[in-house]
């Protein structure tokens, strides 16, 4: 994957910038939410575990990463996500090193009723991503589009902690080639971890 990125540019200011304003856009809701008995703000962080499958006949890759997500949940069964993950290319040539980062947003639903202290979901997120490396000491990098589908099982321990039993999400990472054509990769994301529950009602 190496030959198809290149320098990094404004484009990543402008992805960051682009993430921050959707969660932004998420906080007027929260005066609608403190009246609400029985919303809740989720943090989450998780080990992941990312097979990612490079376009153009590249080969396929190990990345090892976490991720960390917090959820606004306007109503027992829908959250709005904001997730964030960061990725490292394992089995790379000697001298070569890469990461991969995803920034992305969208709703969550939260299958009801609940089965006892289990909490099934299902999500959908788009938004942005970067792939940087570096081959030799010289640093490059580039800037995409990212899609996450998925869904993961949490396991209620008290009423303000559970753990992520397991998440599993495709993601959809698409960059442009040395020649300027898109370059899509189909991943899959499968991660466990920590999640923190916080009232947000009086």
């Amino acid at each position: 994957m190496i030959a198809q990125i290149r320098k990094i540019d404004r484009s990543a200011a402008r992805n960051r910038w682009f993430f921050l304003a959707a969660l932004l856009a998420f906080a007027p809701l929260s005066a609608w939410c403190q009246n609400q008995q029985d919303q809740k703000l989720e943090v989450s962080t998780s080990y992941s575990y990312l097979r990612a499958n490079s376009s153009g006949g590249g080969g396929s890759f190990n990345n090892s990463g976490g991720t960390g997500e917090v959820v606004w949940n306007v109503r027992p069964w829908l959250g709005l996500v904001g997730d964030l993950g960061g990725y490292h290319f394992g089995g790379q040539a000697s001298g070569v090193d890469e990461q991969l980062y995803t920034y992305t947003f969208g709703p969550r639903y939260r299958f009801r009723p609940r089965f006892g202290v289990l909490s099934p979901f299902a999500q959908a997120l788009v938004g942005g991503t970067t792939l940087t490396g570096s081959l030799d000491g010289r640093h490059t990098g580039e800037n995409g589009f990212a899609i996450i589908a998925g869904g993961g099982l949490d396991a209620r321990i008290q009423s303000h902690f559970a753990i992520r039993i397991l998440e599993v999400d495709y993601l959809m990472t698409r960059f442009d080639r040395t020649n300027n054509t898109p370059g899509i990769q189909n991943d899959f994301r499968a991660s466990a971890g920590l999640v923190f529950r916080f009232d947000l009602g009086r």
